[in-house]
C-alpha cells in the first residue's frame, strides 16, 4: 500500500515536470526568504542593542511628576534647573521656561 502511494507520487512528478520544478523553486525561495528575514531581524536587534549600550551610563531617566503621552515631565522648574546644572546645561528635551514640561508645552 505504501509502495503504491510512492509509485503514484513519483509518476505524478514525472508527468508534471514544470509544475514540480516550480513547486520546488517556490519552496526554496520561501525557505530562503524566512532565513533572510530572521537574519535581518537578528542583525537589527543586535545593532539596536549596541547603540543603546553605546549611550553608556550617562543616560538619565527621571520619572517623578506627571507623565502625559510621550516623554518625561519633571515635577517643577527648580528640579529642572538642578538637573541642568549637574549635567552641564546639555539636557535634550528640557526647555528654559517650560514649567517642567519638555519643549515648554
Amino acid at each position: 500500500m505504501l509502495s503504491d502511494m510512492w509509485r503514484l507520487a513519483w509518476q505524478a512528478i514525472r508527468r508534471n515536470k514544470l509544475r514540480s520544478a516550480l513547486t520546488m523553486l517556490g519552496i526554496v525561495i520561501g525557505v530562503a526568504a524566512v532565513i533572510a528575514m530572521v537574519a535581518l531581524g537578528t542583525g537589527a536587534q543586535t545593532a539596536v542593542k549596541e547603540r543603546i549600550s553605546a549611550l553608556g551610563t550617562t543616560l538619565l531617566t527621571v520619572t517623578p511628576g506627571q507623565q502625559r503621552g510621550m516623554g518625561v515631565v519633571i515635577a517643577d522648574q527648580q528640579t529642572n534647573d538642578r538637573i541642568r546644572q549637574n549635567m552641564g546645561g546639555g539636557v535634550p528635551g528640557m526647555s528654559q521656561g517650560g514649567g517642567g514640561r519638555p519643549g515648554g508645552r
